[in-house]
C-alpha cells in the first residue's frame, strides 16, 4: 500500500494514495456539472470519494474503467460532507485530481484481525486456541466430528482466513476465526452459573455456529458475498457443511445431530427479531450462544466506533454515530 493511509486523513488535507473500490454509484448530473460517487478502502479504513467534472468533460470514460475491487490512485483533497459530517475525499480535474487504475497486491488493502490496533491476537494464537477447546470435549461423537471439519486442510485454511462479516463485526481476515472463539469463552462463562448445561454441546454449538461463512465471504481486495453466500447464507450453508459430515460418522446419535444443527439454524435469536435465524433457540445451550453471538457482534461494534471517532478527533468526550447512537469517548 503507497500513500496516504485513510485513517490519517484530514479536512482540507491532500490525498495521493491508492486504493481499492468497495462500490461506485452511478454519474448524476447537477447544474453546475456532473459526479459519481466511490466507496473505497485501505488496512486502516474506509472512506468515500466524489468525482467532480464540469459538464462538457469526459467523465464517462472514466466512470466506465473502474469497477469493484479494482485498485486505483487517488489524487484529491479532503472534505467534509455538509449533511452527515463524515470525511470524504474529493476530486476534480480541475484541482489536478485524478482517479486511475493501478496494479497492486490485492491483500495490501483488507485487513487482518492483527491490523486493528486495539485487538491483540494472531491467527496462531487463536488456532492453537481452537485445538486445545477441542481437545477438552470426551463425548467420542463430538470429537469425531470437530476433528473431522477443524482439522480438514481445505477448510482450516478456509475457516482461518475469513471474515465474520463484510461490513460490520469483525470484517477482518482472521475475522472468523476471533468471533467464533468470543461466542465460545462468552458461552462458556454463562455456562459457568448453571450447572446443567452441557458444556461439550455448547462448545461445539459455538465453534459450528458460523462454518457456513467460509462458503458466505469472497476475499480478493475487498471482501464480498460470494453469490451461494447472496442467495443462500451462511445458516442453511452451515445446517447443511454440518449435515454432511455427521453423515460421514457412522452411528452419530441423531438427537445429537438435530441440536447441533439446530444451533446453527437458531444463532441470530428469535425469528421475530429479523435477524435471519430460520428457528427460536429452542434449549438452553441454542439460547445461550444465540445470545453470545449477539453480545460478541454488539461490544465489537461498539468498541470499533469509540476507537475510530477518537481517532478521528481525540478532544471530542460524545460523538454521534448513526447506527449506534450517541456514544461516550473516554
Amino acid at each position: 500500500m503507497t500513500g496516504n493511509k485513510i485513517i490519517e486523513l484530514k479536512e482540507k488535507s491532500s490525498v495521493d494514495g491508492v486504493y481499492a473500490i468497495l462500490a461506485k454509484s452511478e454519474i448524476v448530473e447537477y447544474d453546475n456539472g456532473k459526479f459519481f460517487t466511490l466507496s473505497v478502502r485501505d488496512k486502516t479504513g474506509k472512506i468515500g470519494v466524489t468525482h467532480w467534472a464540469e459538464r462538457d468533460e469526459d467523465l464517462e470514460s472514466i466512470y466506465n474503467s473502474l469497477a469493484t475491487g479494482d485498485t486505483v490512485r487517488i489524487v484529491g483533497y479532503v472534505s467534509t460532507n455538509k449533511k452527515t459530517g463524515e470525511l470524504y475525499i474529493s476530486v476534480s480535474s480541475k484541482y489536478h485530481g485524478r482517479i486511475e487504475k493501478v496494479q497492486a497486491n490485492p491483500r495490501d488493502f483488507v485487513p487482518g484481525i492483527e491490523d486493528i490496533p486495539w485487538l491483540q491476537n494472531t491467527e496462531e494464537d487463536m488456532l492453537r486456541e481452537i485445538d486445545s477447546q477441542i481437545a477438552t470435549v470426551n463425548n467420542p461423537y463430538i470429537t469425531k466430528l470437530l476433528n473431522l471439519i477443524f482439522h480438514n486442510p481445505d477448510f482450516r485454511e478456509k475457516f482461518t482466513m475469513a471474515p465474520a462479516s463484510i461490513s460490520n463485526h469483525s470484517a477482518a481476515l482472521h475475522g472468523l476465526l476471533h468471533h467464533t472463539l468470543n461466542v465460545l469463552h462468552i458461552a462458556l462463562s454463562v455456562a459457568e452459573r448453571y450447572p446443567s448445561i452441557d458444556r461439550e454441546l455448547l462448545i461445539a454449538g459455538a465453534l459450528l455456529h458460523d462454518i457456513g461463512k467460509v462458503k458466505e465471504y469472497e476475499i480478493s481486495t475487498t471482501l464480498s458475498e460470494s453469490t451461494e453466500g447472496g442467495l443462500l447464507g451462511h445458516i442453511y450453508l452451515g445446517a447443511e457443511m454440518l449435515d454432511g459430515k455427521i453423515a460421514e460418522i457412522p452411528e452419530f446419535p441423531n438427537e445429537l445431530r438435530m441440536k447441533l444443527v439446530h444451533i446453527i439454524l437458531s444463532h441470530h435469536g428469535r425469528i421475530e427479531q429479523g435477524f435471519g435465524s430460520a428457528k427460536d433457540p429452542m434449549f438452553a445451550e441454542a439460547l445461550i450462544v444465540a445470545l453470545a453471538d449477539y453480545m460478541d457482534s454488539q461490544v465489537y461494534n461498539q468498541i470499533e466506533k469509540i476507537e475510530t471517532k477518537k481517532t478521528k478527533d481525540s478532544s471530542q468526550e460524545f460523538a454521534w454515530d448513526p447506527h449506534i447512537g450517541w456514544i461516550y469517548l473516554h
